[in-house]
């Protein structure tokens, strides 16, 4: 019957409109003797023992139905978020406690407050008067086990949340140490927190690189411990129900008694927090060993320079470095860099997620730091190189553009024409083509400048700009030697005419028949001298005309008149100098002291 009369639907099919209302069920019961001992004792322990206050009971169907639930971490948030920054874990967690920790300082104690005073009646009465010590006594007694209450209620919601944090870590309590390669997909859970890898020269011994995870582990502990203590520290100082309900009494700092960390089940919850974290260092430890073969890239402790860089400035040293060299070191060292972008930039480890994308940047940067030192060096050679190129052909070009002015100048600048078409250009051309040859290189691996491209159009377009001057510089050689011919045989016919003249004027000097006498002598001497004078201009004009010549590709000129005017000549300085002499020491001789004369010197004087 009640299945149909309690269900709408049915007694809306069946047509039932009322239901009589059941009559009470009356017990009657025969007087019991401890009737009246229970009453009396209920009526003593009503004001002592306040479990059973209506009060006490509306504060536990308070916590039960609206706070039991409040947690100072948030672990389904947590659980379900990305992987964060260790600061930014410790944030959002420290923001889980101050969101918790302001529910149970406003919304818990005032809803507490409110049940209280509605509950008013059922303990205003316990003082009827201001002198009532008796009944402030068992009011405060009351208050004191309505802040017990709620102290045990507040410490489950922060054991509660400490047990709800290590249970986001105990995810991981199988660890993440493995054997080998790394496992990608047995790593691969949701992991927490996001640890970089950097390298780090300053921890690592003198002379020593290493690579290491940032924060640290100390620092991971750090955080974590803090993080923890945070959580604690949000139970204390929350002010106790009296502040709301009695007015006055707000500014007395009475508080509710919390957990703190000298409790041994916080501290065993610690323990076990620190536990997991170390059990999770394994794996990440083990996986930086992946970058062992790059610590050379990293600039050791104590020192100014990476071994990659010292080696490549010994490279750099070794002399004549050929192109293929280049291209070999530049080859390994690119492959080097596209195995380190080949490397995991992220690196699930469970708890842990390693980013290693700075420390890649990091390791390739230096990789290029070392290519664009490499490829500098090739630039700076090849820069050099064309400079002295055109340089060379600079010298050419001067040098073919002077004018000659004598024939010496235009034979030498006649066989320097010829060494440049036989020899020089020759070489320039394999200096051009070793150049293209670079250059080509330097295309395929550098940016070069517009001044670089520039000297290098300069220096293979230098050929091409100094073969035409060959021409101009052979007519001009040509002419040179034409006028040099018409000027050689005009001077070799007045040199014939001179000596000639020269000899005829010694000739004549035999039919000379002057007096003996001092001016006769003078003119005589002075004569002879002039005519000395006359033969080495004579003999220097022969050797000039020899040499002119041989340059001019003449017949060599043979010159007896010289040795001819010269013996004609000699007996009459003999003479004409013994006579000079003579007049010149005469008045020594014949009038001087005699003590003063030498013999010896008189007799060479007189023979000479």
């Amino acid at each position: 019957l009640d299945y149909i009369l309690l269900d709408e639907t049915e007694r809306k099919r069946l047509k039932v409109e009322t239901i009589c209302e059941k009559p009470p069920v009356r017990i009657i019961r025969a007087p019991m003797a401890w009737h009246d001992d229970i009453l009396r004792a209920r009526e003593m322990l009503a004001p002592v023992l306040h479990v059973t206050n209506p009060v006490m009971q509306g504060l536990l169907g308070l916590w039960q139905n609206d706070f039991s639930a409040t947690r100072l971490v948030n672990k389904n948030r947590v659980l379900s978020s990305h992987p964060l920054s260790l600061q930014a874990f410790a944030d959002a967690l420290h923001g889980d406690s101050v969101v918790g920790r302001g529910q149970l300082q406003v919304a818990w104690v005032e809803a507490a407050a409110d049940v209280v005073l509605h509950h008013r009646q059922y303990w205003d009465g316990y003082v009827d008067g201001r002198n009532d010590i008796v009944g402030f006594q068992i009011l405060e007694h009351l208050f004191q086990s309505i802040a017990t209450l709620m102290a045990n209620q507040l410490r489950h919601t922060v054991v509660e949340s400490l047990q709800d944090l290590l249970a986001v870590f105990a995810r991981y309590e199988g660890g993440n140490a493995y054997e080998g390669e790394y496992p990608d997909l047995a790593l691969a859970a949701p992991q927490m927190i996001v640890l970089d890898l950097v390298p780090d020269a300053a921890t690592a011994a003198p002379g020593c690189c290493a690579i290491t995870v940032a924060p640290g582990w100390d620092a991971v502990h750090s955080a974590v411990a803090v993080l923890y203590a945070n959580v604690v520290q949000t139970g204390t100082g929350i002010r106790r129900v009296e502040s709301e309900v009695f007015p006055e009494m707000a500014d007395e700092t009475q508080s509710f008694s919390a957990p703190s960390k000298s409790d041994s089940a916080v501290q065993d919850l610690e323990r076990e927090l620190h536990r997991l974290i170390d059990t999770n260092v394994h794996g990440p430890n083990r996986y930086l060993q992946t970058y062992d073969r790059f610590l050379h890239l990293l600039t050791p402790n104590g020192s100014a320079i990476s071994q990659a860089g010292t080696e490549l400035e010994e490279f750099l040293a070794k002399p004549s470095v050929t192109l293929d060299q280049y291209g070999r070191y530049i080859k390994k060292l690119s492959e080097l860099k596209t195995e380190i972008r080949a490397l995991r930039t992220v690196v699930p480890f469970g708890m842990f997620q390693l980013n290693a994308d700075g420390l890649h940047q990091h390791l390739v940067d230096a990789v290029d730091a070392l290519l664009s030192k490499l490829v500098a060096a090739v630039v700076m050679e090849n820069r050099e190189k064309n400079n002295d190129i055109c340089q060379r052909f600079v010298n050419i070009r001067n040098k073919l553009l002077d004018k000659p002015k004598d024939s010496e100048a235009m034979t030498a600048q006649e066989e320097f024409l010829v060494e440049v078409k036989t020899k020089l250009m020759f070489d320039l051309n394999d200096a051009i083509a070793s150049s293209k040859d670079t250059l080509r290189f330097l295309m395929k691996h550098a940016q070069l400048s517009e001044t670089d491209l520039d000297l290098n159009t300069t220096t293979i377009r230098w050929p091409e700009k100094l073969e035409p001057m060959f021409d101009t510089t052979q007519l001009a050689i040509d002419e040179k030697r034409k006028a040099g011919e018409v000027a050689l045989r005009q001077r070799l016919e007045a040199f014939g005419t001179t000596l000639e003249e020269y000899l005829k004027s010694i000739e004549a000097f035999e039919d000379k028949n002057d007096p003996i006498k001092k001016s006769t002598i003078q003119s005589n001497c002075d004569f002879l001298a002039e005519m000395t004078a006359n033969i080495e201009k004579a003999r220097e004009e022969a050797d000039y005309l020899e040499r002119e010549e041989v340059l001019l590709g003449f017949d060599r000129s043979n010159w007896p008149q010289i040795e001819l005017i010269e013996a004609a000549k000699k007996p009459y300085d003999q003479l004409w100098g013994t006579a000079q002499t003579f007049l010149d020491k005469q008045h020594a001789w014949f009038e001087g002291s005699f003590l003063d004369l030498d013999a010896e010197k008189i007799s060479d004087d007189i023979n000479a």
